[in-house]
Parts: C-alpha cells; sequence; structure tokens
C-alpha cells in the first residue's frame, strides 16, 4: 500500500469488499489490515479519482471522496471510519513503512490477538512474488505461509493483487499450485475487476462456502467484470 493512492478507484473496490465480507460474515469479529505501506515515490499513477458510488456503500464513497478533496490521502484515516462499524479495526503498522531490510520481523511480530476470529486483509503495492530475495512491494509466498499457518479459525486471509496483462484463469490456477504445500491446503476464491484481484484463503471447507457465495453475490450485484473464479468452476 501507498498513501499516493489512497482513496482512489481500486480503493473504493478494496474497502467496499472489505466491508461486505465483514457484515455478511457472522463467524468474523475483526477487520486486521496489514498494509505494507512504502514511502511515497515518483511513481506515476493515483489519477483513478473519477468514480461513481453505483451500488457501493455511500458512506464509504463520502468519505473517500472528502480524503481525495481534502488532501487526506493516509489509509490511518481509516481508523475514524471504521470506528462506525460493529466489527473491531485492527490496523497494523499504519504509519510505519514496510522494508525488505526488517520483513522478517514485520511479519512475525503481527500479535495472535491479531489473528484470531479476523479477516486479516494484505495490501502489498504489487502481488504475491514467488522469491525470499523480493521488493518491499510484494508480499512472498513463504509469509503469506506463516501468518496462514497462525490464524485461528474461523479466520480468513485475503490478499491484494495487481493483475498483470496476462490470462487470468492461467494466473489464478498457477497461484493456485503456490499454495499446495500450505497446511490445511487452503480453500480458495478470486475476486477482480481489469486492474485488481484479491485471493481469498480459508481453512475450513464451511468458511470457504460462506465466503464464496458472499463474493458472487457481492460480483452480481455490483456488478464487477469479468466477476469471480475458483478452481472449482
Amino acid at each position: 500500500m501507498n498513501n499516493k493512492f489512497f482513496a482512489d478507484k481500486n480503493d473504493f473496490f478494496k474497502y467496499d469488499l472489505l466491508l461486505e465480507v465483514m457484515e455478511k460474515s457472522p463467524f468474523l469479529k475483526q477487520l486486521t489490515f496489514i498494509p505494507m505501506l512504502t514511502p511515497m515515490d515518483d511513481r506515476k499513477g493515483g489519477e483513478l479519482k473519477d468514480y461513481k458510488p453505483g451500488n457501493r456503500r455511500m458512506d464509504l464513497y463520502e468519505f473517500l471522496k472528502k480524503c481525495l478533496n481534502t488532501g487526506r490521502r493516509d489509509i490511518r484515516q481509516l481508523t475514524k471510519f471504521f470506528s462506525k462499524k460493529t466489527f473491531h479495526y485492527t490496523p497494523y503498522r499504519d504509519s510505519t513503512f514496510f522494508s525488505n531490510k526488517t520483513r522478517s520481523e514485520y511479519f512475525a511480530a503481527i500479535p495472535e490477538t491479531a489473528l484470531d476470529t479476523a479477516l486479516i486483509f494484505f495490501d502489498p503495492d504489487n502481488s504475491l512474488s514467488h522469491s525470499r530475495k523480493t521488493d518491499d512491494k510484494h508480499l512472498t509466498y513463504d509469509e503469506l505461509e506463516r501468518v496462514y499457518e497462525r490464524a485461528r479459525d474461523p479466520s480468513l486471509i485475503l490478499v491484494y493483487y495487481h493483475l498483470p496483462r496476462v490470462s487470468r484463469e492461467a494466473l489464478f490456477r498457477s497461484i493456485n499450485r503456490q499454495l499446495d504445500h500450505f497446511q490445511p491446503r487452503p480453500k480458495t476464491t478470486f475476486i477482480h475487476d481489469n486492474r485488481i484481484a484479491f485471493l481469498s484463503l480459508a481453512k475450513q471447507a464451511r468458511i470457504h462456502a460462506d465466503v464464496e457465495t458472499i463474493l458472487r453475490d457481492y460480483a452480481a450485484r455490483i456488478p464487477i467484470e469479468p466477476g469471480v473464479w475458483s478452481p472449482l468452476t
């Protein structure tokens, strides 16, 4: 995550989706946000500011637009917004920059309480990486696996993924294969549009089934193109 892009069109999708899962999932009690925050840089972007509410949450739309219009592009603003919700919001190091030099400590220091009955959301700048020697814009599969193992049922993990220009189904199947050695083998679903995707990982079949229903209903209501994909479809 980079504050340069906070409150843009992708974020509207992101936070509306998180709210959808939290509000429709009776087993989740807290939203744990692991932002992997990176410093502001000279990358072009953040211009996706022209978006409409559509069928998404009006209070979120108004909040994000206010952040844009007042120059408060900072994920710490989310604490104020989520404090009005019925679930507990747990931001992890939302004012500390993520760095390669301290990445092992960064993930190891996530408190156990933040991984209990939680929707655990990873927000790397780009996506997942196969290599252990990666940059600060990626989450590695090893790091994801370690947090996945620590997560207490009925927790759920969501991972942000910036889509490259490749076949969506081929990409998702490739990601799925990288998860084969996780224990227990995660049940997965992807929800995506033409720019970004979110990978859902659940340990229990019951949790997976509930979440997949939520994601499919959400995609049908918005609607999102191209939609939802799972290994069973």
